[in-house]
């Protein structure tokens, strides 16, 4: 796009260095099997209502950490620095970061099993949103008090959860495979790190 001819002119940053600290244009990409790829396309409006809502939540934890940073300088009344940050960073975890991972590995279980799968994982995955947004909210109200914490709380059993309907799920996978030992080793090591 033209921006990058403009920053690039104006900057006087070489071409090398500019494809190295922008995306120059390239959107969010997946580079997937021609299977998932037919499997996305006959899903295509699920599929993208769940990754407008990462962008969304994307933009949200863009728009903390510039509160962030804003409130080192100024002051910013009604908010405290160490709750934004607490907000922050739990929300960019489960509502940016667990949500894409869950869409597509949802993806992957419905291309390998069909529509049937399609209920339990929209399920799982509003449930990640719900706690996503009550981490949001209530971390940037009150901190770490009770109903922050219960979403937190809720946001782990989720991820056992989700691991769990998951590595069900793949076990009805095709031999052929390769995302499948990948992805519930990632799952499980999801599930070890929220351990401390």
């Amino acid at each position: 796009p033209p921006l990058f001819q403009l920053i690039k002119e104006q900057s006087g940053t070489e071409w090398k260095e500019m494809y190295q600290v922008f995306n120059m244009g390239h959107r969010m990409e997946f580079y997937v099997n021609a299977a998932t790829a037919e499997a996305i396309m006959k899903n295509e409006k699920t599929f993208n209502n769940w990754i407008k809502w990462g962008l969304i939540n994307l933009a949200i934890v863009a728009l903390y950490g510039m509160m962030m940073r804003f409130k080192i300088a100024y002051e910013f009344p009604f908010f405290q620095q160490k709750n934004l940050l607490h907000a922050h960073s739990h929300f960019a975890f489960s509502g940016w970061i667990s949500h894409f991972l869950y869409c597509g590995l949802a993806m992957i279980v419905i291309e390998q099993l069909g529509n049937a799968v399609r209920k339990k994982y929209k399920m799982l995955i509003i449930a990640n949103l719900v706690c996503s947004f009550g981490m949001l909210i209530f971390f940037t109200y009150q901190g770490y008090k009770a109903l922050s914490i219960t979403f937190s709380t809720l946001s782990i059993i989720l991820a056992v959860g989700f691991t769990f309907v998951f590595v069900k799920d793949a076990k009805r996978f095709s031999t052929d495979n390769a995302s499948k030992p990948w992805a519930i080793g990632g799952l499980l090591l999801n599930i070890l790190s929220s351990a401390g």
